[in-house]
């Protein structure tokens, strides 16, 4: 018996190693490193995403690393430094494009703590969070052989009333424009979204307040085929004990700089569906959007989500066509607006009918909590333009209970 059952512990435990050495050679193969920052001129403290050519080089910024700046720069640990934008090769070659702050006083921009973009022949676009000429940010041009320009320097405007600070980066168009969001300054200081076109010519599309309509959008912003920008805002929207600065926000910016508000966070009873969006969403076929929440839900640690966008139905006789409510015609907004306001109310950005408990509305688990069924919530109105009906949802989705 002592034999037997020391040599199956012996047993055991070898089975136990080979495991261990199974998993970790797993693992190994799973994972390779390619090349390993050392924080000084070759640049370190990566935060952001990665692009790729055609050869399959990849390239992406860091935050750090590169010009030590104690003054201006905030990249590093002891000693400040203000990022780079690098190059690696298939084979692992690391080689630096441009090292930020190598201006007097930062004028080219300090700190990129957003990824790049790419145009047709081989140029650069980025955004660093400080430095240029008013030590607010910048949108910068880097050329495919390594000259940099600064496209715009925030706080440019009286009041930075261009904004200030840009953390998300940049989404392009097809026709070369580029699009971002400042999370401060503008009219009410809450941020801004900006278009940069071609020309280089700046333009403020919209301005947050900070109200209803969101603030501080930290995030990248994503851009459908039709140009409408999509986006969260970290502040703003609801405002309640929980986030006395707003919940944040999922909104739509229309191509005429007409912003809608998606969803408004914590709606629900103790933030079950989330709080403070802080990452940007990502689409589906079919226009639904995808997130999360740095806070909120059922347990308060955040949430997965996914809302749905404004779709307005309209009917008369046999013919029934789907469209957003910024593809409306003003006329029809208006009667729209005042027909849902007669016989709808709106609560903190959602929708809901007099029969209908908000805690009701559809969602889905958030994190660890359970599935629940589905309630939809259809709008009806009826007014001289035929039957249009609108539908707004959002989902929490989970991780699988474990």
């Amino acid at each position: 018996m002592a034999k037997s059952s020391l040599l199956s512990r012996v047993l055991g435990g070898l089975l136990l190693v080979l495991l261990f050495a199974a998993a970790r050679g797993a693992d190994a193969k799973g994972l390779k490193v390619l090349y390993s920052f050392s924080g000084g001129s070759d640049g370190g403290w990566p935060t952001s995403g990665l692009i790729m050519d055609a050869g399959g080089n990849l390239y992406g910024t860091t935050y750090g690393g590169g010009v030590v700046n104690n003054s201006i720069c905030r990249g590093g640990n002891t000693n400040y430094t203000c990022g780079v934008v690098f190059k690696l090769s298939q084979g692992g070659a690391e080689s630096v494009l441009y090292t930020f702050c190598t201006q007097g006083n930062c004028a080219d921009g300090a700190d990129p703590a957003s990824g790049l973009v790419a145009d047709q022949a081989g140029d650069f676009y980025g955004t660093t969070m400080i430095g240029g000429a008013n030590d607010s940010g910048t949108v910068f041009e880097l050329a495919a052989g390594g000259t940099e320009t600064v496209l715009h320097s925030f706080c440019s405007e009286q009041n930075c009333a261009d904004g200030g600070y840009p953390v998300g980066g940049l989404a392009a168009d097809r026709a070369g424009d580029l699009y971002g969001a400042a999370g401060t300054g503008g009219n009410d200081s809450a941020g801004v979204i900006f278009e940069i076109a071609p020309n280089g010519t700046y333009t403020v599309l919209y301005s947050f307040t900070g109200g209803s309509d969101g603030g501080s959008p930290w995030a990248p912003l994503l851009i459908d085929k039709a140009g409408n920008l999509y986006g969260t805002s970290a502040g703003g929207g609801a405002i309640n004990a929980n986030c006395p600065n707003g919940c944040g926000t999922v909104f739509e910016l229309n191509r005429k700089g007409a912003e809608s508000v998606l969803y408004r966070f914590c709606s629900q009873n103790d933030c079950r569906d989330g709080s403070g969006p802080n990452p940007g969403v990502t689409a589906d076929k079919s226009g639904n959007l995808y997130g999360t929440t740095f806070s909120g839900g059922a347990h308060g640690y955040g949430s997965v989500f996914e809302v749905t966008p404004f779709t307005v139905r309209k009917s008369r006789g046999a013919r029934t066509a789907t469209f957003p409510i910024s593809a409306l015609p003003r006329t029809a907004k208006a009667i729209f607006t005042a027909g849902l306001r007669r016989v709808w109310a709106i609560r903190s950005g959602e929708i809901f009918s007099s029969s209908i408990r908000p805690e009701n509305f559809r969602r889905y688990r958030d994190l660890t909590r359970k599935k629940r069924p589905a309630a939809p919530l259809p709008v009806l109105l009826c007014c001289c333009m035929g039957a249009i009906s609108m539908r707004r949802q959002l989902r929490v989705r989970p991780v699988p209970d474990q």
